[in-house]
């Protein structure tokens, strides 16, 4: 099994957060489940939680030490960018520079659409998390609970998908601790609700560019924003 002592990150004892109630349903994380994630994320340590797509793995978005320590949790290339959840437009504002094209695209959110956009001079996020990037993939989730989770660690969360690099996605809390093993922390059993990815598009200029399809098609971005996309 993975220990999380070899990412420079100290192991929290795994609380059991995947009861079942008599019909065999996961039960939601308790009041004490919820607060020890905050602490750890507080502490820059890594929590993995589903989200209103994948599972993912998290980290307070402010400290290169915590994005160290997701990378090589998931031994994950140095010059992939981790992005970035927020748990409203005020936090977005505060990291990037929305220009006229994305203030139409964030209508989506909450939603399952990544939007990498100009990175604000001193925004308050890890280079490392960036790699040092002068744009940030920015996301506001469809999950009441990863946003909740946000607004009480007081800042933007740096994720990936619960995986390890170059690997398929983990989509179930099982799958999750045979992965990296039972010292990591998840906020919830279960399955992630949405199983893909969320859209990715590149809208650091005046179009909006297609970087990875996902949760969300083209078609469905353009009729509802009357954004085209541009997929080439």
């Amino acid at each position: 099994m993975a220990k999380m002592q070899k990412t420079g990150q100290s192991a929290p004892r795994p609380v059991e957060n995947a009861r079942k109630d008599a019909s065999g349903k996961k039960e939601k994380p308790s009041i004490a489940e919820r607060d020890r994630a905050v602490a750890l994320l507080r502490a820059g340590k890594i929590v993995a939680f589903p989200t209103d797509t994948v599972f993912g793995l998290g980290v307070r978005a402010d400290r290169d030490a915590a994005a160290k320590a997701l990378f090589a949790l998931k031994s994950r290339p140095p010059h992939m960018p981790l992005s970035v959840l927020c748990a409203d437009m005020n936090m977005v504002r505060a990291l990037v520079r929305i220009n006229e094209t994305a203030r139409r695209l964030a209508s989506l959110w909450p939603g399952a659409l990544t939007l990498v956009l100009p990175l604000r001079t001193g925004a308050s996020v890890s280079a490392v998390a960036n790699a040092g990037l002068s744009s940030l993939g920015v996301r506001i989730p469809a999950h009441d609970a990863v946003r909740e989770l946000i607004v009480r660690t007081g800042v933007p969360l740096a994720t990936s998908s619960a995986n390890r690099s170059g690997q398929p996605t983990v989509m179930d809390a099982e799958t999750l601790v045979r992965t990296f093993g039972n010292d990591l922390f998840f906020l919830e059993g279960g399955r992630a609700p949405g199983g893909t990815a969320s859209t990715i598009l590149d809208v650091t200029g005046p179009q909006a560019h297609l970087l990875r399809a996902g949760g969300l098609s083209v078609a469905d971005i353009t009729a509802r924003t009357g954004v085209p996309v541009v997929t080439a």
